[in-house]
């Protein structure tokens, strides 16, 4: 009952003059007396108070007390920041701890529970002498808190139980609640914080109840705001915060358009040798480009350029630069294929393939995609690609892949065997090797005849 009365601040404090503390004490106990009622609660009855109580312990404000609650907050709702850089806030539950005192082993429940007004944590480096101290240069993880008022309860037997509320950053109770080891962190900070404040030691062993908050409503705390940034907001009209959103809606629109779409394109066969040559050169596809500037349009060249971009097409000629229609294929010489990419200003992403000779895919990554299969088969090593970024347009030649000539092979000259050089036996031994390389044949029974075998005299093998 002592420390109670202690943490409850109904016994002097350090440093605090005991007399005075004794007339205060005195002063409330004739104020109850006379049934006077703290500061705000005056205009109550006591019906209505005992009414109020009920609403709080199920969790709900009473609508006679927002408007105080109010107080802490601005028009928006956001908490109000005093000149001290501090704010009275309501955090959101998230999730308990339950452990022991280690000296007297009675329960206590950690709430953990968070506010956007706390910072995140962080890794940060470890200074020179801290490192040095500990042997370490690595970085260590710094994660911000707040810290409350010790406060009563009781568990679910109705006996008393002590609570701590702590409020985090929502990411780091998130963290929390994903990582087990993040959240042992958490739990031997809080009570390291716990040990400073209040001189408790409680068991590093721990529960983790499925609730989200241990008491009937959560508790108010003053905690010191983070620091905001060092920019200073530009006021704008309400016209120009609406032109930036549908600005920005806009673009929204134009990429979800867009994305992945297949642009506009024309494939061409070349059926003339030389001029198959000229279109994989960039000159002269620049060439072609300037001709239509000076040519087929009018204006000045703003409008030029804006109806080039909008109607640029090849020039065609019949038997030497046709569009291609399924048909007109078997003179080609070469291809060249123009695709139309009207929202690329420069040609750095986009990005053509030949595959297997056959197949061209033309693609601008979460933009443009096209896919198709060539007429006749080209030469990979020989493709050409050129984006005008005037017109956008991106002009893609192949060539057409050579046929490799048969090469006659030249008839073998025969070939002159080289007589079996006579090996020469110089001892017994040799003699002996020569008879084991010679195969016996029934002769009568390889012919069919009966023929008396005659002896293989191989002994008198003269020598040479």
């Amino acid at each position: 009952e002592a420390v109670r009365a202690a943490q409850l601040g109904q016994v002097p404090q350090p440093g605090q003059d005991p007399f005075a503390f004794q007339e205060e004490q005195q002063q409330k106990e004739s104020d109850i007396k006379r049934g006077k009622l703290p500061p705000g609660l005056e205009k109550f009855s006591h019906e209505q108070l005992m009414e109020m109580y009920k609403q709080i312990a199920q969790g709900q404000m009473p609508k006679e007390l927002q408007s105080m609650q109010e107080t802490f907050k601005d028009p928006s709702g956001k908490p109000v920041i005093d000149e001290e850089g501090g704010a009275v806030v309501q955090p959101e539950p998230g999730f308990v701890i339950k452990t022991r005192d280690l000296k007297d082993k009675s329960k206590v429940f950690l709430n953990f529970t968070h506010h956007e007004l706390v910072e995140s944590f962080e890794e940060k480096p470890i200074p020179k002498e801290d490192a040095a101290k500990l042997g370490s240069s690595e970085k260590g993880l710094r994660i911000p808190l707040s810290l409350g008022d010790v406060r009563e309860d009781s568990d679910k037997k109705g006996d008393p139980v002590q609570v701590y509320d702590f409020i985090w950053n929502p990411d780091t109770v998130k963290n929390a609640q994903k990582d087990p080891a993040f959240r042992q962190i958490m739990v031997e900070l809080a009570l390291n914080y716990i040990k400073q404040k209040f001189d408790r030691d409680l068991d590093i062993k721990f529960t983790v109840p499925k609730m989200k908050y241990k008491g009937a409503t959560v508790q108010f705390q003053r905690i010191r705001a983070k620091k905001g940034p060092k920019i200073q907001e530009v006021q704008m009209t309400e016209e120009e915060k609406q032109r930036l959103q549908q600005k920005a809606i806009d673009e929204q629109m134009r990429r979800e358009a867009l994305r992945e779409k297949e642009p506009k394109w024309k494939l061409y066969c070349i059926m003339h040798k030389r001029l198959n040559q000229e279109l994989s050169r960039e000159e002269y596809l620049k060439k072609l480009v300037d001709e239509a500037f000076d040519n087929d349009c009018v204006g000045d060249q703003k409008d030029r350029w804006a109806y080039l971009k909008e109607n640029f097409e090849i020039k065609q000629q019949f038997d030497v630069l046709e569009e291609f229609d399924g048909l007109n294929d078997f003179e080609a010489e070469g291809l060249l294929m123009v695709v139309n990419l009207e929202f690329i200003t420069r040609g750095h992403a986009i990005q053509a393939h030949i595959l297997n000779n056959r197949y061209l895919q033309v693609q601008v990554p979460s933009m443009y995609h096209v896919a198709i299969g060539l007429p006749i088969e080209v030469d990979e090593t020989k493709v050409r690609c050129y984006f005008d970024c005037k017109i956008r347009r991106c002009f893609i030649h192949m060539s057409k892949l050579e046929e490799e000539e048969e090469e006659e092979e030249e008839a073998a000259a025969p070939t002159i065997s080289q007589p079996k050089q006579l090996v020469k036996a110089d001892d017994q031994n040799e003699e002996e090797n020569l008879l084991d390389d010679i195969i016996e044949i029934d002769t009568s029974k390889h012919f069919g005849k009966d023929v008396a075998p005659q002896d293989n005299d191989l002994g008198g093998l003269d020598e040479e």
